[in-house]
């Protein structure tokens, strides 16, 4: 565990503490992520393209960590884009370049037409009809709904591709009796929709929330996802709190927490990245392998 100065030494001024849910509170490296791959290889495999399951598995791991990328559904349109790319074009980009031509195009989701016309015009045509022709977003949701939470999950008909949903993998992180007992208020920005949420919120049971503090994905546009600030903003105001600690694990909840320093410079904002996120070295924030280890620092259970 790798605290800021700031933290480490005025941990009890920090009367609110935000959560992202998945990596943090839930593990879903067997869920989200396994239903990306699935959708992928479906859709592939079915045009006559095999790629290996490592050639699956590292390029979206890559992509997970991206600025742009905090959406599931996004990240599986680009594993796709990225795969098909590669077996189209004869100077097909690596994983870093591909991440790298993406810059400027990931304001919610990419604009692929003018993607493929600017970074591979040779193949911009197949890619589009592949992307036109292939419901991506929908086949992985149904792999991490299954058939049976379909269209409560996401409000679409099953194509009957998924009868157990890669959700029913994901397993609890936090110490619910330790989440439950904090003192401060607490509260969610996720990048999930409701009921995602609602499915999560049931799996963190008995821990109680007050409604006020949960954000989450409503469709609304920009400002209801990450890297907005307006959540952590929002959750201020309502808990009268001059100073929160927002606890994510990608570069679009450090980047939400940057914003609302920026969009409110009196609200101090302590992010605190949770997992491997490597990528949070190069910056100035705290780190702990899980998020229990930044619970009990906060509640002096033993852990300095």
């Amino acid at each position: 565990m790798i605290l800021t100065e700031t933290l480490r030494k005025n941990r009890d001024k920090y009367t609110l503490v935000m959560f992202d849910v998945d990596g943090v509170l839930i593990d879903t490296s067997k869920s989200f992520f396994e239903a990306i791959i699935l959708a992928v290889d479906r859709i592939l495999s079915g045009r006559g393209i095999q790629i290996s399951d490592t050639d699956l598995r590292n390029p979206l791991a890559r992509i997970k960590t991206a600025p742009g990328f905090n959406n599931d559904w996004d990240a599986a349109e680009a594993l796709l884009v990225f795969l098909a790319h590669r077996e189209l074009c004869v100077l097909a980009m690596d994983i870093d370049g591909f991440i790298a031509s993406l810059a400027g195009y990931c304001e919610g989701s990419v604009s692929w037409e003018r993607w493929t016309h600017q970074n591979a015009p040779t193949a911009s045509k197949p890619l589009l009809r592949l992307l036109e022709s292939s419901p991506i977003r929908e086949t992985a949701m149904e792999y991490y709904a299954g058939s049976e939470m379909c269209a409560d999950l996401y409000g679409i008909e099953p194509a009957g591709i998924a009868e157990r949903g890669t959700h029913l993998n994901e397993a609890v992180l936090a110490d619910t009796a330790l989440l439950d007992s904090l003192a401060c208020a607490r509260g969610i920005y996720t990048g999930r929709n409701r009921p995602e949420l609602d499915m999560a919120l049931e799996k963190l049971l008995p821990v109680s929330w007050d409604t006020n503090l949960l954000f989450c994905d409503t469709g609304s546009g920009p400002e209801s996802v990450k890297p907005s600030p307006l959540a952590l903003l929002r959750a201020a105001e309502y808990a009268q709190s001059s100073a929160l600690i927002f606890a994510g694990d990608s570069p679009d909840d450090y980047a939400a927490a940057v914003n609302a320093r920026q969009e409110r410079p009196g609200l101090d904002v302590e992010f605190a990245a949770v997992g491997p996120a490597l990528w949070a070295a190069a910056y100035p924030v705290s780190r702990v392998s899980n998020i229990n280890e930044l619970l009990t620092f906060l509640y002096d259970r033993g852990v300095q």
